[in-house]
Formats: C-alpha cells, sequence, structure tokens
C-alpha cells in the first residue's frame, strides 16, 4: 500500500464488473491514497494487482455487509467511496479530507459531472449549490438538506458514520435500494453535518442501470400507489425514530417530497380516479398533475478545462479514454 499520511483510503465496492479494474488501477496510480475493491462477484478476478490497491473478495456479501467487512478489517481515518466506473477528482479530494478535520463534519459532498459515451461528451447532472446541511440545530438542517436533496452515496466520510450508517442499513436490509441514500443522509444529519463544496467531486459514466432506476422511486404518487415503497418508507421511519426517539422519519420525508397539502390530495385523488377505473380519460389532468411531483434533471454540456486544473483535467481525460 501506499505511504498515506492523510489516514484516507479509497473504498471501490464492485459486483461482476472486472473489466474496468485496469481502469481503476491506472486512475489511482498516480493519486496518494490506498484503495480497496469490494467484490461480491462469485468468480474471483484472476489479473494483477497493484501494491497500492488490497482487493477484497467476498462472494455473494450485500453492499452493506461488504462494506462493513472493509471498515472492520482497515484503519483508516476518512474513507472517499467510489463506484467502479467512476472517478473523485483529486483536488477536491484533497479539500474534502482537509476539511473533515473539523469534528462538527462527518461527511463532504460536491457536484457530479457525467460521461456520455455515445456524443463523447462531459455534462453537469448535478451543479454544486449551497444546500445547507450544517446547521446547529437538528431538524432545520434536516428540512434544508432535504429539501434539495442529491447524491450522497460517492462522497468522502468519517469512519465512525460509516460503520453507524451502514450497520442501520445491514440491519434494515431494504428491498427499494433508494433507501440506501435517505438513510446514509439521515444517520449523517442525526449524528453531526454535511459540508456540501462549491466544487465537482464526481465524475460519472451514465449508466441506464444503476440501481436507483432498478426500483421504484421514493415520491409520493409511488408511496400512494405502489405498497412495496409504501413498507420500505414505513420500515424506515419506523426504524429511524426508534434509534432518534422522535418522530425523525416523516420530518425527513416531509422535507423531500416537498409538496403542499393540496398536490398530495390531488396526487391521492388521481390515485383513486385509476384505481377504481373510470373510464373517462384524465391524460390532460395526469400531464398537469405530473409537474407537480417529478423532478427534472437538466444537463449543460461543459469544458472540464474550465473547471479543473491541469493534472486533474488530464487524469480524467486519460480515464475516459480522450
Amino acid at each position: 500500500m501506499k505511504n498515506n499520511i492523510s489516514k484516507t483510503a479509497i473504498i471501490i465496492p464492485t459486483h461482476d464488473r472486472h473489466e474496468n479494474f485496469s481502469k481503476i488501477f491506472e486512475y489511482w496510480a498516480t493519486i496518494n491514497y490506498d484503495v480497496y475493491i469490494c467484490d461480491s462477484s462469485i468468480n474471483k478476478y484472476l489479473g494483477n494487482i497493484p501494491d497500492f490497491v488490497e482487493y477484497l473478495h467476498l462472494p455473494e456479501y450485500s453492499f452493506s455487509k461488504k462494506i462493513l467487512y472493509l471498515l472492520n478489517n482497515s484503519d483508516y481515518d476518512t474513507y472517499g467511496m467510489c463506484a467502479d466506473d467512476d472517478i473523485l477528482v483529486e483536488t477536491t479530494l484533497n479539500n474534502a479530507i482537509k476539511h473533515l478535520t473539523n469534528k462538527d463534519y462527518l461527511a463532504y459532498f460536491g457536484g457530479t459531472i457525467t460521461y456520455i459515451h455515445a456524443d463523447n461528451t462531459f455534462k453537469i447532472f448535478s451543479k454544486p449549490h449551497p444546500i445547507k446541511g450544517d446547521n446547529d440545530n437538528l431538524f432545520i438542517r434536516v428540512d434544508d438538506y432535504f429539501r434539495n436533496h442529491q447524491q450522497i452515496l460517492w462522497g468522502v466520510y468519517k469512519k465512525r458514520i460509516l460503520i453507524k450508517a451502514f450497520t442501520y442499513l445491514d440491519k434494515q436490509n431494504f428491498s427499494n435500494d433508494n433507501l440506501l441514500e435517505i438513510s446514509l443522509a439521515s444517520i449523517i444529519l442525526y449524528y453531526g453535518k454535511i459540508f456540501i463544496t462549491g466544487d465537482y467531486l464526481n465524475i460519472r459514466e451514465m449508466a441506464d442501470n444503476s440501481w436507483g432506476r432498478r426500483v421504484k422511486t421514493l415520491s409520493f404518487a409511488n408511496y400512494i400507489s405502489n405498497k412495496n415503497v409504501k413498507l420500505n418508507i414505513h420500515q424506515y421511519s419506523n426504524s429511524i425514530d426508534e434509534i432518534t426517539q422522535t418522530n425523525f422519519g416523516q420530518k425527513v420525508f416531509t422535507a423531500y417530497w416537498n409538496i403542499s397539502y393540496a398536490v398530495k390530495i390531488k396526487i391521492i385523488v388521481k390515485h383513486f380516479i385509476k384505481k377504481t377505473l373510470i373510464i373517462f380519460h384524465l391524460g390532460i389532468i395526469i400531464k398537469l398533475l405530473n409537474k407537480h411531483y417529478k423532478c427534472d434533471v437538466t444537463s449543460k454540456q461543459v469544458l472540464l478545462s474550465q473547471l479543473f486544473d491541469e493534472e486533474s483535467f488530464k487524469n480524467i481525460n486519460k480515464y475516459f479514454g480522450n
């Protein structure tokens, strides 16, 4: 492993994606962090592994179990979580490590840029914007954060909060994977503060089969109409309330849905009408209602050279084959 004076390691969970390993090795070779690949594939990777990478073959481990295994068998103060087809930008990662020396902050996140294979371009997926997750009042910071919720899994964390969060997730074993990020943010906000930087931290490949898209979203409309979503949200609320001894779950989803009672009533009425199979066409009404609870993600093509220093720009382009 590397001479890592920052006491920080990179965690890369993976499953049946050994074809990505060569790019992982190449990108992280010049960056001074130890890298742990947690592989739950049945078949072990048999290629050469660089000295700075620790390969953990954990066949059929769940996502939470393999993260917990690593945390319980390694000794670092902070960890960066990175998907197996993405990267964390070195300069932003370095700033995260420095910022997390502040005892009040437990996690650090930034904006995300996606790489689109089809047209070989980079586009903004989520801009860094002033989400607040650091108010001294628990419920104010919960409200501030979840009203502007964004990707939180691929970030930088203190070890102790990762252990708390993934112990909770392993115990709950939600069938809807979208509860992972809701739970992760909830545990962090309950025990401390989140820092959201104005810089970009993640460069992500656009994936149509990401786990968040394989299951129903946690929208209020799905909560009303889908039994599995409702059961998962109730399980989350009951279990998180037990930890916090407050109505924490209700606070989180009130902020996360961020819609008025009038809109909730419209969604409930819409569901009732569909369920009772009234025969007249409601297409126009449904389109109008959808505007109230669907969140559109707008992408804007960007020039990476304008966002990152020369060394980071070179490494990003090399990783994505440009």
